[in-house]
């Protein structure tokens, strides 16, 4: 269903008779499951449809819009039968919806338990259109979701097939049980065996083997007692027939290895005997199926599935890892008896050379999926080490196989390696390990050669081919290495941190918008300089985004903060005065301090309106590092002097002289105009002070919490003189 195409058909409006019964009634309000009011309507939806060519389009309105005279539909649903598929389109906002109405995703679209109206020859072509079986009880809301939920039923078992069905196809290609596996079953994978006996007085001196199936002599037994049998020669627990009810052996898993089209599968099972009271000679061995694993004739894991539930939805096979000698996929490593009569035929076909049938001629409980991967493992390191890999081989034997070979089709050396003969050549003369590998990998995937020193010098800073995915089309790995080594040396850094800042200088340059293909950009010969000019740049941007409402909103104190400077700027031995060169300063020195003086409204207001400035106190001696920023009316009256944090530390103290000798020195600068200005700051500051004082406003954060603002205030004023 193309989108375009839909909203392109002719809109549906409101008939005369739905906008009748929507003003016919009275709105009640409500609360729903959670409290919520809302507004209830006798007829909460109202529905109308038309067919253009095979699609049904139905609007869908809301009573309220039908009472504010809105022709327009709430929601369009669109349902092409032939697809089978159906999609919704609110035209308030131009957003698609795949949901269905059942669901209640849509806003408004809620019967809340009420009536919908549909008149009856919409009604009707709708249930003709959705051949619909619903009983005609069932208002068209109900149908319209019964088909919406059946087609995404149909949807969803579609996709999930496309998943499961290739598991099943290749998880079922296995041979039927063998003839004797119920009876091997019973006899070896079920080790649990009984002597049955009737009681009678003076000790019976009979009882029935369950292994041996037969009648056996038998002295002074108890029940519940172990024993052995004196015929078959098995461990035997009694069992009085007049005690013994309904028995239940434990659970045993259990291996069948079979021949399968790709070589051989392991099939794993879990078994169990039951029997009722008095059929001791007739029990019932249940067993099911709940793992396959799939290997070549010569032991090389291939694939592995588990029966299980999938996605709560299809129990099936489903994919899982083929395991490792480190780690059993899914279940864990569980051991058992493995039927032995399928073996001699799949030694014929290689499988002897895994010693698999000699193990479980030992007649011990083993895991067989297991014995073959710790043994593919022994084989494959033996081969590396023949080849000369002993490095790479002790990588494997340590943490690294499953990473080089688990799920790796079999093959020669160089395939399973992922490799050449060419650099399997210079593996082996290099002695590389693991990381090695990893570097070689890269080089014959991307096609650029690069040379053993530089894969040395990559492996002994630590650095792994995905770590340049950022630079690597636009440098050859010697470039990148005689860069970082560079730069390392230039700025006394370490290589990875060289690496960490590169990257983010370039990621910043993409964000600016520079060439980052450009080799001046992308091999800036100052890199770290490059990147802390970027950082302040990308921080300018981030002020001016912040500066920009608050120039529209205030246009005239950009304005007046750059004519303070001539003013108010003053320096002395060990402190300066100095002014913003506009609404960005002030923001970088809030941000930077971490206070309030410049973070509201009300002083880019007062800026304005000549009410008050905000100025910068530095040490002369470091006039770009921030120290005090202040508020002072147009005469110099400091009305409040902050540092980090809102605090005043200690070394304030040691600068009112000179804020008083600044106070002096701007004096003579003032004009009448000023001192007009402040004429009305000092009566503003002191409604305001009353104000405070009035309401017993207190400071809610910080040193100062509990203090009453006004009080704070007035400690900070320093009135000029």
């Amino acid at each position: 269903m193309k989108k375009r195409r839909l909203r392109a058909l002719p809109a549906i409006k409101p008939t005369p008779e739905m906008k009748r019964v929507a003003n016919s009634e009275k709105p009640v309000k409500k609360l729903d499951w959670f409290g919520t009011p809302y507004t209830a309507y006798k007829h909460s939806l109202f529905f109308a449809c038309k067919k253009y060519h095979s699609i049904l389009k139905i609007a869908i309105f809301h009573p309220a819009d039908l009472r504010a005279g809105r022709d327009g539909a709430k929601y369009e649903l669109y349902i092409d039968l032939s697809a089978p598929d159906f999609i919704t389109y609110e035209p308030g906002n131009g957003r698609w919806y795949k949901s269905c109405l059942g669901n209640g995703y849509f806003y408004g679209v809620n019967k809340h338990g009420n009536e919908v109206w549909c008149s009856e020859r919409d009604t009707e072509r709708i249930r003709t259109y959705l051949k619909s079986r619903l009983s005609p009880k069932l208002d068209i809301f109900d149908v319209i979701s019964s088909y919406q939920f059946h087609v995404r039923e149909q949807q969803l078992d579609a996709r999930y097939h496309r998943i499961i069905d290739p598991w099943q196809k290749e998880a079922k290609q296995v041979p039927s049980l063998p003839k004797r596996w119920t009876r091997w079953l019973d006899k070896v994978a079920i080790p649990e065996q009984y002597i049955y006996y009737h009681y009678k007085r003076g000790g019976a001196t009979t009882g029935y083997c369950s292994y041996c199936e037969a009648d056996v002599p038998i002295e002074n037994p108890r029940h519940n007692q172990e024993g052995q049998c004196c015929k078959c020669g098995k461990k035997i627990v009694f069992k009085a027939l007049g005690k013994t009810g309904f028995l239940v052996s434990k659970r045993h898993d259990t291996y069948l290895v079979q021949k399968s089209p790709c070589g051989l599968v392991i099939r794993e099972f879990s078994v169990y005997r039951k029997q009722r009271r008095g059929e001791y000679k007739q029990p019932s061995i249940e067993f099911s199926e709940f793992r396959r694993s799939f290997f070549n004739a010569q032991g090389r894991p291939l694939s592995a599935f588990y029966y299980g539930d999938y996605n709560h939805r299809i129990v099936c096979w489903i994919a899982t890892g083929v395991c490792d000698p480190e780690y059993r996929s899914f279940w864990g490593g569980n051991r058992g008896m493995v039927y032995g009569r399928s073996l001699p035929y799949l030694d014929k076909l290689g499988l002897k050379y895994s010693g698999l049938s000699a193990e479980v001629a030992k007649g011990q409980r083993m895991d067989p999926e297991q014995f073959l991967a710790k043994n593919n493992r022994a084989v494959l390191l033996e081969q590396m080490k023949k080849a000369g890999l002993g490095n790479l081989a002790k990588d494997c034997e340590k943490t690294w196989f499953r990473y080089v070979f688990l799920g790796v089709a079999p093959g020669s050396l160089t395939k399973m390696l992922g490799l050449d003969t060419f650099r399997l050549k210079r593996l082996r003369e290099a002695k590389g390990g693991y990381h090695y590998l990893c570097w070689l990998q890269h080089e014959k995937k991307t096609g650029k050669l690069i040379s053993d020193n530089v894969i040395k010098w990559m492996i002994s800073e630590n650095f792994k081919p995905d770590s340049f995915t950022f630079i690597e089309k636009r440098m050859s790995y010697e470039q990148i290495r005689n860069y970082i080594s560079r730069q390392a040396k230039h700025y006394d850094m370490r290589t990875d941190d060289v690496l960490y800042t590169w990257r983010d200088y370039l990621s910043m340059a993409k964000k600016l918008n520079y060439d980052t293909n450009d080799e001046i950009v992308y091999r800036a010969n100052l890199l770290r300089q490059r990147h802390d000019e970027l950082v302040e740049r990308m921080r300018r941007q981030e002020i001016e985004a912040r500066a920009a409402p608050i120039l529209e909103k205030y246009p005239n104190a950009e304005e007046v903060c750059r004519s303070l400077a001539a003013k108010y700027n003053y320096t002395g031995k060990e402190y300066m005065v100095i002014a913003p060169t506009g609404v960005t300063d002030i923001i970088a020195e809030g941000d930077i301090l971490h206070h309030c003086l410049a973070g509201g409204d009300d002083y880019y207001d007062r800026i304005e309106r000549h009410e008050s400035y905000l100025l910068f106190l530095r040490r002369t001696s470091e006039p770009d590092t921030r120290f005090y920023t202040m508020e002072v009316e147009p005469n110099g009256t400091v009305r409040q002097i902050r540092t980090y944090y809102n605090r005043q530390e200690k070394d304030i103290e040691d600068a009112r002289a000179f804020l008083r000798e600044w106070q002096t020195a701007i004096s003579e600068r003032l004009t009448a105009e000023d001192r007009n200005y402040s004429k009305k700051s000092v009566v503003l500051r002191k409604k305001e002070f009353r104000e405070l004082r009035k309401d017993q406003v207190k400071i809610n954060h910080g040193d100062l919490a509990g203090h009453l603002l006004v009080e704070v205030l007035m400690a900070d004023l320093m009135e000029a003189a």
